[in-house]
């Protein structure tokens, strides 16, 4: 075979390869330049014929006063005040991003005014609702009257204590005869003179007693419980408990001398009253006489769980009634639990004031408010069907969950209100004057306000104003929770809820999660503490109790190791170490990676200000003079609306991106002119990027790729010879 030496083989080759790259450079007689434009490139080729020029109008020259005459006024204002708008040369505009920005301008727009309502539509929700609560007076009523009979009593062996610190039975009839009693019998003046008419029966000279005193207690049933069998001779009497489900016994009972004297008492419409009754009249000697009369009878006695003594009373200063009531639970342990509560109610819903009359026309808007948002989201959903969408993309929305709570919350709200107007308390109080004594005189002391012809209780209509308000905080908390729908006006804020809106549904399980291994911490508190901590005595304690200390309140783990110093690190290590170093991390790690996901498909950030006034601008002239002079060109294009129309009947992808002449071509059908299209790439820059470097010509492809071929098989040869040098240099015969 014909032997070539290694050296020369080795530059043929390289001068072959490199012959071959400037003869590709070098193709049709000179030296490739990469064209200026695509337009330039595409025209170069001897494949392409470029289309006759587009005429403009009038003799088809761009400079033509013809042509001049036909420019609108639209397009003279615009190149008088900026100069006439160029080509934007090199540029692509991403027509997805383009849609998403006049979208999100649009969304503002129709978010600021819908922000403009719902603000003036919950101010009068709140002032409203504030009217009805009437919040101040009645706590001034309640702080009151907790404050005076929650006053200390001096006693020789136990010092000062309150009606909140009493232990024992024993305690509460000492306080009931040495503390309450002269409390409640206000019967004479600072001074030390008589009261005299209708002071007799008042407390704190404002509020006067309805109808006396009422005693109640309920028993429970005895040996109704199941002791250990070989203990019940050991003591052989027990008693069920009433909180944990036991039924109430009605059984009368009484003294060893007349074993029914106290007997079970129903009240038609007051079923919280029932129970076994004494009624005691206004006045201090029968008053007296009948209490120790009932610690002789041992009226309270170990089958008593439950005393209450109440009275209502009327203050004419702020028209309301107030209910007082003095609670003490015997627990099946022995625990004494005492308590005083006070409930009150306005004398009528709607009085004659100027204030009432206001409450009135507030409670009127807020309804018509309701049913116009109502009426605005049906007409929503009927506009989305009938665009043919389907109705669980409409109805799965978050913000229109958001609305349907609402609106279902404002009509629990109506019907409740309605409860408590028609409430039948108010109108079943009856006037009971006292009887005329001497002429025209009559005995004012005598003098009770009844109902059902039996003690004044304020429990149906408390039951039903405690409902209402708990239904309107959630509503009130619902009506909050939708003000930051409308914080997607400010790029900034609008941060934090599209933030909310990704996380919602991670947020969501991380929540359930908590929750869930919050039972497992809380079963092991209630385990090894709820024996002696009232924190852990029960599984609903011990839960919310770990919850606070999740929050940074609650218990102390020098508190769990003074009780249990085992238990306190089986309890709080694993707690602090689940929580703190991995739950707290994981709600950090989901929110971290929402915002970035946010971050990724943001809009443009446009200050909240510079929307205001450049909205104001486009609507108001007198407003332009505010604005940066090198931003005025924008009033005189198409705004944002027309643009949407436009885009709307255009279809794109994603990754649609056109040049100025073919987003001109797309729009022409809308009677586009250059001016607008130019305008567009100069208002909505930002979504305007460089165009790609071109493609190569598909000869000069070809040219390439044959001539690769060529060099691969010369890379080959060369690698053939390189091994038969090697061989005869080895002296090896081939």
């Amino acid at each position: 075979p014909h032997k070539v030496p290694y050296p020369l083989a080795v530059g043929a080759g390289r001068r072959l390869a490199m012959s071959a790259i400037n003869g590709a450079k070098k193709l049709n007689g000179k030296e490739e330049q990469p064209p200026a434009t695509s337009s330039q490139l595409v025209m170069s080729s001897p494949h392409f014929s470029p289309p006759a020029p587009q005429p403009f109008p009038g003799n088809g020259h761009p400079d033509s006063a013809a042509n001049n005459q036909l420019i609108s006024k639209k397009t003279e204002k615009m190149m008088g005040r900026r100069g006439s708008y160029t080509a934007a040369e090199g540029k692509i505009i991403s027509l997805r991003r383009l849609w998403d920005e006049i979208d999100v301008k649009r969304t503002r727009s129709i978010l600021s005014m819908s922000f403009l309502r719902y603000l003036f539509f919950v101010t009068i929700y709140l002032i409203a609702l504030y009217h009805q609560k009437n919040g101040k007076t009645a706590c001034n009523m309640h702080v009151t009257f907790k404050e005076y009979f929650n006053s200390p009593l001096a006693d020789s062996q136990r010092g000062q204590f309150r009606f909140e610190d009493i232990r024992t039975t024993d305690e509460l009839w000492m306080w009931l005869e040495m503390k309450f009693i002269p409390l409640y019998y206000e019967l004479f003046w600072s001074n030390g003179d008589a009261k005299i008419d209708f002071y007799k029966s008042t407390l704190l000279n404002h509020n006067r007693i309805a109808n006396g005193l009422r005693l109640t207690q309920r028993r429970a049933p005895l040996n109704k419980c199941s002791p250990t069998a070989k203990y019940v001779a050991f003591f052989p009497y027990c008693y069920p408990s009433l909180d944990e489900g036991a039924s109430e016994s009605k059984l009368a009972f009484g003294p060893y001398y007349n074993d029914q004297k106290y007997r079970y008492t129903t009240f038609a419409n007051q079923g919280e009253d029932n129970g076994f009754v004494v009624q005691l009249p206004f006045n201090y000697n029968d008053t007296v006489t009948q209490l120790r009369s009932l610690r002789a009878d041992r009226w309270i006695d170990e089958a008593t769980q439950w005393w209450r003594l109440d009275f209502a009373t009327y203050n004419p200063s702020v028209d309301m009634f107030a209910q007082v009531e003095l609670i003490v639970e015997f627990t099946t342990s022995g625990r004494v639990k005492p308590k005083i509560e006070v409930s009150s109610m306005r004398s009528e819903v709607y009085m004659n004031r100027s204030r009432d009359y206001v409450q009135i026309v507030l409670e009127i808007l807020v309804m018509m408010g309701i049913i116009m948002y109502v009426v605005g989201d049906v007409k929503d959903f009927l506009i989305h069907r009938a665009a043919g969408k389907v109705y669980t993309q409409f109805l799965g929305s978050f913000w229109i969950i958001i609305d349907i709570l609402q609106f279902t919350f404002f009509f629990m709200d109506f019907v409740l209100w309605m409860i408590v107007i028609a409430d039948p308390v108010r109108k079943d109080i009856k006037v009971q004057l006292g009887p005329i004594v001497e002429g025209t005189r009559r005995d004012v002391s005598l003098d009770t306000l009844q109902m059902h012809n039996t003690t004044l209780s304020l429990m149906p209509s408390s039951y039903n104003n405690n409902n209402y308000f708990v239904v309107q905080s959630f509503t009130v908390l619902i009506t909050l929770l939708r003000f930051l729908k409308y914080m997607a006006m400010s790029t900034v804020t609008a941060g934090l809820i599209e933030t909310f809106l990704v996380m919602k549904v991670y947020l969501l399980q991380y929540i359930i999660v908590v929750c869930v291994c919050n039972v497992g911490f809380a079963y092991v508190g209630y385990i090894l503490f709820g024996h002696e901590l009232l924190e852990f005595a029960t599984f609903n304690s011990s839960y919310f109790t770990l919850f606070a200390t999740l929050l940074g309140e609650g218990i102390k783990y020098s508190d769990l190791h003074a009780v249990n110093p085992t238990g306190a690190p089986i309890l709080y290590i694993p707690f602090v170490v689940f929580y703190v170093f991995i739950v707290l991390q994981l709600v950090v790690g989901i929110i971290m990676e929402s915002y970035q996901v946010y971050l990724a498909n943001r809009s443009r950030h446009v200050s909240l200000a510079h929307q205001i006034l450049y909205g104001f601008a486009r609507a108001f002239n007198f407003f332009r003079s505010f604005v940066d002079p090198e931003e005025t060109y924008r009033y005189d294009g198409p705004d944002g609306a027309q643009l949407r129309e436009w885009l709307e009947t255009t279809e794109f992808t994603q990754e649609t991106e056109v040049t100025q002449q073919e987003l001109y071509e797309l729009l022409r059908p809308h009677n586009v002119t250059r001016e607008d299209v130019a305008f567009i790439f100069k208002r909505y820059s930002f979504c305007t990027r460089e165009q790609d470097p071109p493609m190569p010509e598909p000869e000069v492809n070809d040219m390439v790729r044959e001539l690769y071929k060529q060099i691969k098989v010369l890379s080959e040869s060369q690698s053939i010879v390189h091994r038969k040098l090697d061989s005869i240099l080895s002296g090896q015969n081939m």
